[in-house]
């Protein structure tokens, strides 16, 4: 995906170099200024045609970097598992008649580097917390700030419970979500089998962080949850993180 694309891009550049163009536009992605944890090439190489942009327009010559989020209809929500992935990280599809009259209004504005994307920076915010520290997304998550309520009220009734009692509501909150991400029977997810046992694998792993993440807005990580015991294990550590947080 890197070498395809980005020399794709080059290729263009180069055979375009002495005609005289009104536009040049490459389609980039919203990967490239956030990232993606799977598709880390992917987001190399967006980041590549937004570096060739300001390099053209560096040189006097048109250049436009559009760096698109979720269409409605295209790549990334072909695919139930890519799409569930990038609605639990924020990323709501953008309508692709709508897509269309951003580009031709992102054209008249002649930038060089534009994003049209639809994000939920209340869940951006909780799924990316060093975000909130950044220039490039801090003022859209603040002004977001407040949306958390159902998570905060959730998380303050948990850690008030006895320990014993909130260590078993967090393994049946993890039971409903493992069953979601797997596709199968809550009652077939057995509470002390490690969960690569199950058959959660990598990418699994990044959609149950993001679930329980939402769902209780703590930190965890992938690598954790395909490394962890069974459910009531890692339900009993993230009852730790709940009450010390307290």
């Amino acid at each position: 995906m890197l070498s395809a694309k980005a020399r794709g891009a080059f290729i263009l550049h180069e055979a375009l170099a002495e005609i005289e163009l009104d536009h040049f536009v490459l389609y980039s992605s919203v990967t490239s200024l956030g990232g993606t944890i799977p598709q880390f090439s992917y987001a190399a190489a967006n980041a590549v045609l937004d570096t060739l942009a300001h390099y053209r327009a560096s040189l006097g010559l048109p250049a436009l970097s559009v760096n698109w989020g979720s269409l409605a209809g295209g790549m990334a929500v072909s695919s139930k598992e890519v799409a569930s992935y990038l609605a639990l990280t924020g990323h709501r599809p953008v309508p692709l008649s709508a897509a269309c009259d951003y580009l031709d209004a992102a054209i008249g504005l002649n930038p060089i580097q534009v994003a049209i994307a639809d994000i939920d920076w209340a869940v951006w915010g909780r799924m990316h917390p060093p975000s909130a520290g950044t220039p490039r997304f801090a003022g859209h998550i603040n002004a977001a700030k407040g949306t958390g309520a159902a998570s905060d009220s959730v998380r303050a009734e948990l850690a008030a419970m006895p320990v014993e009692e909130r260590v078993k509501a967090l393994t049946h909150m993890l039971v409903e979500q493992v069953a979601e991400v797997l596709g199968i029977p809550g009652d077939s997810v057995d509470w002390h089998t490690p969960l690569p046992e199950l058959g959660l694998d990598s990418l699994m792993a990044v959609e149950l962080r993001a679930r329980v993440t939402m769902a209780l807005d703590v930190e965890i990580s992938a690598l954790e949850l395909s490394r962890s015991g069974g459910l009531s294990s890692l339900a009993s550590r993230l009852g730790d993180q709940l009450t010390a947080a307290r």
